[in-house]
């Protein structure tokens, strides 16, 4: 489901998160929206969302659950 924010702008649900079984939503540009959807790559598509929230928007799976079943990939 969807939610219009502005012309260009639009509230999107994201999958359910399969660790904490909550849902959760971004806002984001309708149309680039559209090209993801269409096959574009995420990364490429979205560059300025955080890697996490390019995964919540994948699997659903919030960062906080990330971390909570693979740790914090941080090495430094």
């Amino acid at each position: 489901m969807t939610r219009k924010i502005s012309a260009d702008m639009r509230e999107v649900e994201n999958p359910t998160c399969h660790v904490c079984g909550n849902g959760s939503k971004v806002t984001v540009d309708w149309l680039k929206y559209l090209v993801w959807q269409g096959g574009g790559l995420i990364h490429r598509v979205f560059p300025d969302l955080s890697p996490g929230q390019r995964e919540m928007m994948m699997t659903g799976i919030h960062p906080y659950c990330w971390t909570k079943l693979f740790g914090d990939d941080d090495e430094s």
